[in-house]
């Protein structure tokens, strides 16, 4: 149950924008008709949050999606959602047996998070949210010189397509073209003249060279961490040969799998006209045994931590839980010479409370050393600008052996932007926690960047 979520609506609190400037795929949440007693400020910023077409799923693939979860709504702000032309394939009714504590006359909703999260700020009265599909968005900034003063009515623009992939690949964004890409690329520089965008789309698009990232990485396992690294290597021409040993390999401009192969072929390997690089790196098996710890943070802070490990060594199905607490490394050095199991791991039976705490201290410090040192060096070479790992991070961390056969840390991706999982299906009050952490940070945000 979202207790969150448990504001009375009263009819008329929803304001529809037809007969308005604004599409029919935008819905406006009128907080003027909120009563007295739930607004604690005025409401100053008017968010457009822009779903990105990736998200959207059917309801069957919904509900095991890592990145959904099922709370209940007042009917009327059930109603408006399923209702959004915006939130298509990002909304459905839900189960009502999957929340046994469903509060009376409430209606159940299986929501995709990020839809969630903003559903729940504006429910805290914390800013105004529109809702615009991406389609319409798009449209809209192709022709910007005619809807500049469109966009100039919003504090900021949230969302819109995930930089980190090749928009391109998954072929619904309907950027099919190198010189659409740069298109929108071009407005969206444009539009952030006029309003500020979140994630920032030269970061992102930068970060999306997955190189430049990986590169920092190993300066700072070198200089701060002093813990090893998987060995990178460039693929020349995308010539898988150049691989050797016990490598994977992967691409740039590529996320959740894509473009990853485990083992070296003859074939060729796709090319591509945006530059994306493809490379090797060390092939690190307890990846496939025992998975990643993965850190999510708001606020330079880490708020929690999720497990997730391959299905009998399949890479592409995980089981997904919330991390408690697990072994240290000195630990894991021992019982990782031997045969072991996921949950000896990740879930340890016994130890003391004292001994579990500092097994989590030393992940979680590892993780903001990290953090921090890679937010430094991203915006050393960012012209000024702030990286959005300061906002809103998620580190994937997995374990391998030093020289001296030690177990280390060692950052496998970091996820940043719209699309970072946040696996609110395995406990939504993690999901409703960072919400309120980042928007904390996004506001601070805003506000230097109206100076």
């Amino acid at each position: 149950m979202c207790e969150g979520l448990n504001v009375c609506r009263q009819d008329g609190l929803w304001e529809s924008v037809a007969g308005s400037s604004a599409p029919p795929s935008v819905e406006r949440l009128n907080l003027a008709k909120f009563p007295p007693s739930l607004m604690a400020s005025p409401a100053s910023l008017t968010i457009l949050v822009v779903p990105d077409p990736v998200w959207t799923k059917s309801p069957k693939d919904a509900k095991d999606g890592v990145e959904w979860a099922t709370c209940d709504f007042h009917p009327d702000h059930e109603k408006r959602l399923l209702q959004c032309k915006a939130l298509e394939s990002l909304v459905y009714a839900g189960n009502p047996e999957t929340i046994p504590d469903m509060r009376q006359n409430y209606k159940p909703l299986l929501i995709h998070e990020k839809i969630l999260m903003w559903s729940w700020l504006e429910q805290n009265a914390k800013c105004t949210v529109e809702f615009e599909s991406f389609l319409s968005f798009r449209k809209r900034l192709m022709a910007f010189d005619k809807n500049r003063g469109y966009f100039k009515k919003y504090s900021c623009v949230w969302g819109g397509v995930d930089l980190m992939v090749d928009p391109k690949f998954a072929n619904i964004s309907g950027l099919r073209t190198r010189n659409e890409v740069q298109k929108y690329m071009d407005n969206l520089q444009l539009l952030q003249n006029v309003v500020p965008i979140w994630p920032p789309p030269l970061e992102i698009q930068k970060a999306s060279r997955k190189l430049w990232v990986i590169q920092h990485l190993d300066e700072i396992a070198h200089s701060v961490t002093q813990t090893p690294r998987p060995i990178t290597l460039p693929l020349l021409c995308g010539w898988p040969q150049q691989a050797t040993g016990k490598v994977v390999i992967k691409r740039e401009g590529s996320d959740c799998g894509h473009h990853v192969k485990l083992e070296p072929s003859n074939q060729p390997l796709e090319s591509n006209d945006d530059g994306f690089l493809w490379f090797s790196q060390t092939r690190i098996d307890t990846l496939l045994v025992i998975g990643e710890w993965r850190v999510i943070t708001a606020n330079m802070c880490v708020l929690y931590i999720v497990n997730t490990v391959p299905v009998e060594g399949n890479t592409e199905k995980l089981d997904v839980s919330q991390h408690l607490y697990g072994l240290s490394l000195a630990e894991m050095s021992e019982k990782m010479n031997g045969h072991y199991l996921p949950d000896d791991i990740i879930d340890p039976p016994g130890g003391t409370l004292p001994a579990r705490k500092a097994a989590n201290t030393e992940l979680e410090s590892f993780s903001t050393d990290t953090l921090h040192k890679l937010i430094e060096l991203e915006e050393a070479q960012l012209n000024g600008g702030e990286s959005s790992l300061r906002l809103s991070a998620r580190l994937d961390i997995g374990v391998m052996r030093d020289e001296r056969g030690r177990m280390a840390y060692f950052v496998n991706e970091v996820e940043r932007g719209i699309s970072t999982a946040l696996y609110s299906h395995t406990r939504l009050q993690n999901a409703l926690c960072y919400a309120d952490t980042y928007f904390l940070a996004f506001k601070q945000w805003m506000e230097r960047r109206s100076k």
